[in-house]
């Protein structure tokens, strides 16, 4: 693909990023609504439970996987584009220098393509680096080798767990209630379970790795709506623990330095935001 002109650059950079406020906006103020109502009424429970019906187990599955998988890639990505155009727009940087934060939510048929090609990888670098120095020159493992690898992984989930733990902090949240550190600390195991369900699967049909590996671009559409559905199913329970703190405290769901909500209503910051997002989708032709 041509790298875009800079004058391009930053007009696609601007307008996404002011979509992104005006979305960040519109679900800041209905999750401050939502919290503070509960809050009011005392329907939270001061600790996760799981004693609640179905209905309620899937709205919160819902629930988190909207607060953690789409308001916070806007939010990290919102971030991304302004730090873009002024870096691009001073001529510090080249257009080239700015590649998308976020893959495609198509790669999210697995838990290792939402970790490894959709979400960020703003962290890899220095976590990956800290983990291969650990498990090669202090544990001298064996280079590529199962051990090592899933070894790399804990420790990265681990190192990664213990940083967005601060973050709580910084937030208000004191430590020992964040669940940060067990959400992150229980995805080495959801990969886990996953390579091992897709070794079985390759046994049952006797396939080899090679095989494998060439036809994943072409993996049947239900084997991608059965992986979507278990990662969702996996990230919307586990991340429980680390969102539900944030929900417990409406002061958190403030996104937005200034609120055009509160002046013109949110009838009109979703119409805003729907003919927006059609608008940027056909201009700039953005993907999700």
């Amino acid at each position: 693909m041509a790298v875009s002109t800079r004058k391009r650059f930053l007009i696609r950079q601007f307008s996404i990023a002011s979509w992104q406020y005006l979305a960040l906006d519109m679900f800041s103020t209905l999750a401050l609504r939502k919290a503070m109502e509960q809050e009011k009424i005392g329907t939270l429970p001061s600790t996760v439970h799981w004693n609640i019906s179905i209905e309620q187990l899937i709205e919160r599955i819902v629930s988190n996987l909207m607060a953690g998988f789409v308001v916070s890639r806007i939010l990290i990505d919102f971030h991304h584009r302004v730090f873009s155009v002024i870096a691009v727009g001073i001529g510090l940087d080249s257009t080239s220098d700015w590649p998308p934060l976020f893959g495609k939510a198509t790669d999210t048929y697995s838990l290792r393509g939402f970790w490894s090609k959709f979400w960020h990888q703003l962290l890899q670098q220095p976590l990956t680096s800290i983990s291969r120095l650990i498990t090669r020159d202090v544990l001298g493992l064996v280079p590529n080798s199962t051990l090592q690898r899933y070894m790399n992984i804990c420790i990265v989930f681990f190192l990664s767990g213990g940083l967005h733990v601060v973050l709580d902090i910084v937030q208000g949240i004191p430590s020992q209630e964040s669940g940060a550190m067990f959400f992150f600390a229980l995805a080495p195991l959801g990969l886990m379970i996953e390579d091992a369900f897709k070794a079985l699967w390759r046994l049952i049909l006797n396939h080899n790795k090679e095989s494998k590996i060439r036809n994943d671009a072409s993996i049947p559409r239900w084997q991608r709506i059965f992986g979507l559905a278990w990662t969702m199913l996996w990230l919307g329970v586990t991340s429980t623990w680390y969102f539900y703190p944030q929900m417990l405290r409406p002061q958190n769901q403030n996104l937005v330095p200034f609120s055009f909500a509160d002046q013109v209503g949110l009838p009109v910051i979703l119409s805003a935001v729907t003919m927006g997002g059609v608008i940027l989708a056909f201009t700039f032709q953005t993907e999700v």
